[in-house]
């Protein structure tokens, strides 16, 4: 008996109910009646807090036709320092949202003109490289001089907190056209191409001005309230499976950068050999939409 009367009061405080009896309203002789039951099921809010900037200009020193090669028609000219191209960044985590719906940025490339641009990705070393290749004019824009391809590096980032567990920081890439994060154009299609961890890319991003790998990890310990002090997976993932901002028992936050690394050069190859002085210019255009 004494054990019941324990397991009493333990349930009662359990539900947060007093343990005296409650004050009910009797109903002598015959009753109908019940009892409601019900609640909030609340669902974080999915708010998208990516933001992108372009880098700045990249103009070069005049080139004297005596550095060209392949008889004057080659022009080939090494970055001083990391340059920018594209950047992303989350300025918070965000809650995931079922169906994915505005969270997942889609990246997509044209040249100066609108037509659309193709990066060809390296698909061994991990070295998130490739080329992209871009028209040439000259001033005016529309007279035709040549073409330009640019070594440029990216690293595509998501990190995620689980509630309670775990916390997961991937390097990116998409193996297939059905990519749901950054687009399929914009990373490496390989996992060998793909530079080969979260925290190495997150750096590269860093490196050309988005928030830090800790940066990260503090946005997402405010949203979900769990302190993250070390990464549960910090590798290589496919965009193209699970790449989504879509759970809602999740949190994630992400940067993207996309330029060209120091030493790596742009390549100019003119048409014809250039006998007078040439003024060219090239462009690389991005469009980001969100699923």
């Amino acid at each position: 008996m004494k054990t019941n009367n324990l397991y009493l009061v333990v349930a009662a405080v359990a539900l947060g109910l007093s343990s005296n009896a409650m004050a009910l309203t009797f109903t002598d002789g015959g009753f109908t009646g019940g009892v409601d039951i019900g609640g909030d099921v609340t669902v974080p809010q999915a708010v998208n807090h990516w933001q992108w900037a372009a880098g700045d200009a990249i103009s070069f020193a005049s080139s004297p036709a005596t550095q060209m090669t392949n008889a004057y028609k080659t022009l080939t000219l090494p970055a001083a320092s990391n340059l920018p191209l594209l950047v992303g960044q989350t300025s918070a985590a965000t809650a995931g949202n079922p169906g994915n719906v505005g969270l997942s940025p889609q990246i997509a490339f044209t040249d100066a003109a609108g037509a659309t641009v193709t990066p060809v990705w390296d698909t061994t070393g991990n070295t998130g490289k490739g080329n992209i290749t871009l028209p040439v004019t000259a001033a005016d824009g529309t007279t035709a001089l040549g073409s330009m391809t640019m070594r440029v590096k990216v690293g595509a980032v998501r990190a995620a907190q689980s509630i309670p567990t775990p916390s997961l920081l991937y390097s990116y890439y998409s193996s297939d056209s059905a990519t749901v994060l950054f687009g399929h154009a914009a990373q490496p299609l390989a996992a060998n191409g793909a530079l080969p961890t979260g925290t190495i890319a997150a750096q590269w991003n860093t490196d050309l001005g988005a928030k830090t790998v800790t940066d990260l990890r503090d946005q997402l310990s405010a949203a979900s309230g769990v302190t993250i002090t070390t990464w549960n997976a910090d590798a290589t993932a496919n965009a193209s499976a699970g790449g989504a901002f879509d759970r809602p028992d999740s949190y994630y936050s992400g940067t993207y950068g996309l330029g060209i690394a120091q030493g790596d050069s742009l390549t100019v190859n003119f048409n014809n050999p250039v006998t007078v002085t040439t003024q060219w210019k090239s462009a690389l255009k991005a469009i980001v939409t969100h699923l």
